[in-house]
């Protein structure tokens, strides 16, 4: 496959070699509003409310997106953005978090629980509790860290409605300081390394999924026909004017 546009983690992948009639191209697309998309069916997810503790201090650092960035903790901040990567049909959920902890800055992005918990123990806090927070509906809130974190394949009317945009790739970064229905989503575009999605899939299976998908399920436009006329056919088949009929005796 060709891909026309940008640089992304996978494009290491092309090493292994081409296939020229697959092209995709990256950063052409417009912008889809969240608000067409959860029409077609494509939800992301709400962070479910997590009160952390700091093993220090003992003290609770609130996170999530039902709270505005505050400091409870003397030696703790902390914010985070909830990821949503649509990727060749199946939609991904990821946290972006960023830290100040004892004056240094630190930022980081999980794409399951078990990463998220570990980069947490390093920095001393651990996860008291999860609430689901606000309200909702189930398309949009999460009730634990596993189903938001959980991969989801999307249904045929979502499916359908990225086919008819020629959509591979879709991503939604939002801050728990902004209303989710404020941002669109980005259409293929080169930034799946900004939001480190090679913890899910890696250069390689990456190309594989991305290759199959354009290839298989994205409409492809059909070689033009050529046209050939009559005698051009006759001369590429070897025959002449005489082909059919005798040609004229000498007397």
């Amino acid at each position: 496959m060709r891909l026309i546009g940008g640089h992304d983690y996978y494009d290491s992948a092309l090493a292994l070699g081409r296939v020229p009639d697959l092209v995709f191209v990256r950063n052409k697309s417009a912008d889809i509003e969240s608000k067409d998309a959860e029409d077609a069916g494509i939800y992301q997810k709400a962070i479910p409310g997590m009160q952390l503790r700091d093993l220090r201090s003992g003290r609770t650092v609130p996170v999530g997106p039902a709270y505005r960035p505050r400091q409870q903790s003397t030696r703790v901040a902390l914010s985070a953005t909830a990821i949503a990567a649509v990727v060749c049909g199946v939609r991904y959920q990821g946290v972006g978090l960023a830290a100040d902890v004892d004056g240094t800055h630190h930022a980081e992005f999980f794409w399951s629980e078990e990463a998220l918990r570990a980069w947490l123990a390093e920095l001393g806090l651990a996860i008291d509790r999860v609430n689901r927070g606000l309200l909702g509906r189930s398309e949009t809130h999460a009730a634990t860290l596993e189903t938001y974190f959980a991969p989801l394949t999307l249904p045929q009317p979502a499916l359908d409605f990225l086919i008819a945009r020629d959509v591979a790739i879709m991503t939604r970064a939002i801050p728990q300081r902004f209303g989710a229905g404020a941002v669109a989503w980005s259409v293929n575009h080169d930034q799946l390394k900004a939001i480190a999605f090679y913890k899910v899939l890696d250069p390689f299976s990456m190309m594989q999924e991305l290759s199959q998908f354009v290839g298989g399920v994205l409409p492809r436009a059909s070689a033009p026909t050529a046209e050939i006329d009559d005698q051009t056919r006759k001369e590429k088949h070897g025959f002449d004017q005489y082909s059919f009929r005798r040609p004229p005796q000498r007397g």
